[in-house]
């Protein structure tokens, strides 16, 4: 019986989230989360079309997504709705195998609890539906955890290689997942150190972290050359933007105001959960540990820091807050545990006092921000720029715009060099605006929609003076009494 309530639970968990992300969230009216989401998709639009990445289209990551996107738009439709429902699935996944961690090493509740920390905290929703990057490569790495799971229940060599590859397959998602390397090496040599007798660390404890790292190793190598990604000047370079006034403007000072509302109780719930670890000698808590330490590394050098990235800290901080629900069932299961309490024995209930009232607070603040109206979304300007450029989509080989969520509703193509642009490649260097006017002379797109940098092309006199030879400006979007978008159709 237990089996089977613990089967239904665990395919509850996936079930219950994904539909409760598709009710609250605008999925299907939303114009775009991020700008990202309009990158990734015109990405995945166009090598779906025969592009090359890295050769046709510059892009700063690496090729899993849009290679899985583009496969899934083919087989759904070329929409928005599709792609978003993609990273549900991702994010299903994510919930899922996280729950499936906790639950092995705390059990039941405290995985229930920490999974609903998770979900709960700060842009989990909207980043569970945004078609990017981020979800898709944690979703991996959670599920390459789980899989070494199985592999201590079951000792089969494939499911460590089938850990060590769907790691590999994260860090050619995005490869910040590299930082999640020293949780999982930990958990491998914590795994071989519980199988002995002893604790003698010997040659043969390192076997399997050795078989786990060469099957990251080829794998990414595979797909790299593969799909041409082992490119050091559009896979790292680009990201390097240097002490930049943008670069300070994102940095861990940022934290702090992520760590508001229900991360604050959680935030608290987790440091009281270190300090039960080690009080209880959880020794298999190194791999939260170890992840939070590696993720504040990260957040301290990287620049910049957007919010997707908060994510990493968020996941162990909800992990090590399962110690305290742990703990406190632990406690309160005891015979005779009133009896601390009775003869007030300090040392023995301060503990389980202050867990207890922190899972009570925690449980009474906890808010989940629904948007208040799905159709508020679907009002953005953007679409009439949508609107225009299909208007003249049959005399139109090319476009250029710096939206590209436009171009992918338009399903029109932008000069690959210059389909994936976003503001890092101007902050390193890697490309300038007179980059951008040689383009536009050599393809000589039909139609040009500026909008999110209109005042930094115009002010460039090359790109203003082809404009006023070339084009003629055919409509301009405002909202607010502010332009959002400009459209410009090629002189005859």
């Amino acid at each position: 019986m237990f089996k089977i309530a613990k089967l239904f639970i665990s395919i509850s968990i996936p079930t219950i989230f994904t539909g409760f992300v598709l009710y609250i969230m605008p999925i299907r009216e939303k114009f775009q989360f991020n700008n990202d989401e309009g990158l990734n998709l015109l990405t995945a639009f166009m090598y779906s079309q025969g592009f090359s990445l890295y050769k046709d289209i510059w892009h700063d990551q690496p090729p899993i997504f849009p290679i899985i996107l583009s496969s899934w738009l083919t087989w759904f439709g070329h929409s928005v709705f599709a792609a978003r429902i993609l990273v549900v699935i991702f994010s299903a996944i994510l919930v899922w195998s996280f729950y499936e961690i906790i639950s092995y090493f705390l059990g039941i509740i405290p995985a229930l609890f920490s999974t609903s920390l998770l979900v709960v905290s700060r842009d989990f929703f909207k980043l569970s539906v945004s078609a990017m990057v981020g979800f898709p490569c944690i979703a991996l790495v959670m599920l390459s955890i789980y899989t070494l799971i199985l592999y201590q229940k079951k000792t089969q060599k494939i499911l460590l290689i089938l850990s060590g590859t769907l790691f590999a397959l994260s860090l050619q998602t995005k490869l910040f997942s590299i930082i999640i390397l020293p949780p999982i090496i930990s958990l491998i040599l914590y795994f071989n150190l519980t199988k002995k007798s002893s604790l003698k660390i010997t040659p043969k404890i390192f076997y399997n972290i050795f078989v786990w790292l060469l099957t990251i190793f080829i794998v990414y190598l595979i797909i790299g050359i593969l799909f041409n990604s082992l490119n050091y000047e559009q896979i790292w370079e680009a990201h390097n933007i240097g002490k930049t006034s943008y670069g300070k403007l994102y940095n861990i000072n940022l934290l702090r105001q992520r760590l508001d509302g229900n991360n604050l109780i959680f935030s608290c719930l987790a440091f009281v959960g270190i300090l039960l670890i080690f009080i209880r000698r959880k020794w298999e808590a190194i791999v939260p540990l170890t992840w939070l330490v590696t993720s504040l590394i990260f957040l301290l050098k990287h620049k910049p820091i957007w919010y997707h990235h908060y994510i990493m800290i968020f996941i162990p901080l909800a992990w090590l807050s399962g110690y305290v629900v742990s703990f406190v069932i632990d406690f309160f299961q005891k015979e005779n545990w009133y009896y601390h309490f009775k003869s007030f024995e300090i040392k023995k209930i301060i503990f389980p006092s202050i867990a207890a009232v922190l899972l009570l607070v925690s449980m009474n603040t906890i808010r989940i921000k629904i948007p208040k109206s799905k159709k508020i979304a679907s009002k953005d300007i953007s679409i009439e720029a949508v609107t225009i450029l299909s208007k003249y989509r049959k005399s139109t080989n090319w476009i250029f715009t710096d939206s590209a969520i436009i171009a992918f509703y338009a399903k029109l193509f932008i000069p690959p060099e210059i389909a994936f642009l976003p503001d890092k490649r101007f902050l390193s260097g890697n490309i300038t605006l007179d980059n951008i006017l040689l383009t536009l002379e050599t393809y000589q797109p039909e139609q040009i929609v500026l909008s999110r940098r209109i005042e930094k092309y115009k002010s460039h006199q090359g790109i203003s003076n082809y404009l006023k030879k070339n084009y003629t400006k055919t409509y301009s979007g405002t909202s607010n009494n502010k332009v959002v978008f400009e459209h410009y159709l090629i002189n005859k």
